[in-house]
């Protein structure tokens, strides 16, 4: 037998294999390494992404509602912000349920009329979150009180997911104040003149995303300090270090229709 012949036949020498086998390690833990920081990337990403979709959402309805507070064409039906306190909001107007009621509400001499959209009956819209039992304005979840989920409620309907703050500041004229026009803090107004002087309110809303579950996301450690505007300036959220991702969403809305009549 050829002794040459008999050499290039017999393989890979186990320490070639030992040496392919640890680039092959290493390559793959690289793989490995990249895809694992990319999906965390991802997910992250995602969960913010819905998180300040999901905020804007609530913050769009309740500021079109509260703009509209105040709203009556007819001046009879007593409509404007009915509830005005820091953790909720019940604001009225009437734009529905004249289209066929029978009633000649805008005395024009003709009943139930194109123009005719409101029955002098005012519809009412309650913000409030779905996880305050004690009425601040905060998840209760937060507090160690429960471990049910928080949401943004319209009329008792959810509007938006996983909000742990929810809070409102009224602006308008104080007649105990000398001098104050539209601008004065209104501190827990109640009174129906003190409802009829509001004219500006400050929404402040902050949603959460993310998991504490270790590798679906980037590590994270929320250790900020979430306060109203000025000219409140209070602390409506104080700092959690917990693993959740939050957004704080600001707004202040003019309330048009209200000190018309």
């Amino acid at each position: 037998m050829n002794d040459s012949h008999h050499k290039n036949s017999t393989g890979f020498t186990l320490l070639e294999v030992m040496i392919a086998m640890t680039i092959a390690a290493i390559v793959m833990t690289g793989i490995y390494q990249v895809y694992s920081r990319q999906m965390r990337i991802n997910n992250t990403q995602s969960q913010v992404v819905d998180m300040q979709q999901n905020a804007r959402v609530g913050m769009i309805f309740m500021e079109r509602d509260i703009r509209l507070a105040g709203l009556d064409p007819s001046g009879l039906a007593d409509s404007g912000i009915d509830v005005a306190s820091a953790d909720a909001i019940t604001v009225s107007v009437d734009i529905t349920g004249g289209e066929a009621d029978g009633i000649d509400n805008d005395q024009n001499g003709t009943v139930d009329d194109a123009g005719e959209y409101f029955d002098r009956i005012p519809e009412q819209v309650t913000y409030a979150l779905s996880n305050d039992a004690n009425q601040d304005g905060v998840n209760d979840a937060l507090q160690g009180a429960n471990t049910n989920p928080c949401h943004l409620m319209r009329n008792g309907q959810r509007l938006a997911s996983n909000i742990d703050a929810l809070n409102f500041v009224y602006l308008g004229i104080d007649d105990a104040v000398a001098g104050c026009e539209e601008n004065c803090l209104l501190v827990n107004p109640t009174t129906p003149e003190e409802l009829r002087n509001i004219r500006a309110v400050q929404i402040t809303l902050i949603a959460r995303a993310g998991e504490t579950i270790p590798g679906f996301n980037i590590p994270f450690i929320d250790d900020n300090t979430y306060s109203n505007q000025p000219i409140a300036g209070n602390i409506i959220l104080p700092v959690q270090n917990d693993g959740f991702r939050r957004v704080r969403l600001v707004s202040e809305v003019k309330c048009r229709n209200i000190g018309l009549m």
